[in-house]
């Protein structure tokens, strides 16, 4: 036992910040949550956007309030440096890109949407400029 006293010293200095640091990311939702629920966002958004836009704008606040709260962790001067110190920039490139993904799908449902919108115009003629009869 005194073997190990004489330890402490040089052991808690080095040691003690080890587990601070696994206490930020273990309050972190895992990369394949985050690629699973927005995945499931970007496909919720296309459906939706091309339906309507209106309805695409409905899809847009719980993905909104969740990427700025996530936002807000990263520029916080000490939660944020533990993050990238224990997660790595991999980490934060995941989220991002998640985040990504969650707006291309918004996007890709307003331009269905676009492409098969009625154009409200009826010349009178087909596509090939025939009369239609």
């Amino acid at each position: 036992m005194i073997r190990f006293a004489r330890y402490i010293f040089v052991i808690v200095p080095f040691g003690g910040p080890s587990i601070a640091w696994a206490e930020v990311m273990d309050k972190e939702p895992s990369l394949a949550f985050l690629w699973s629920i927005a995945t499931a966002s970007a496909i919720v958004a296309v459906v939706a956007g091309r339906i309507s836009p209106w309805f695409a704008l409905l899809s847009v606040p719980l993905p909104l309030v969740y990427g700025l709260a996530v936002l807000f962790e990263f520029i916080d001067p000490y939660v944020g440096l533990a993050i990238a110190r224990e997660g790595g920039v991999s980490y934060i490139v995941g989220v991002l890109g998640a985040a990504l993904l969650v707006i291309a799908g918004h996007l890709v449902g307003g331009v269905l949407w676009w492409r098969k919108r009625p154009t409200g115009r009826s010349s009178g003629r087909a596509a090939s400029g025939a009369p239609l009869s």
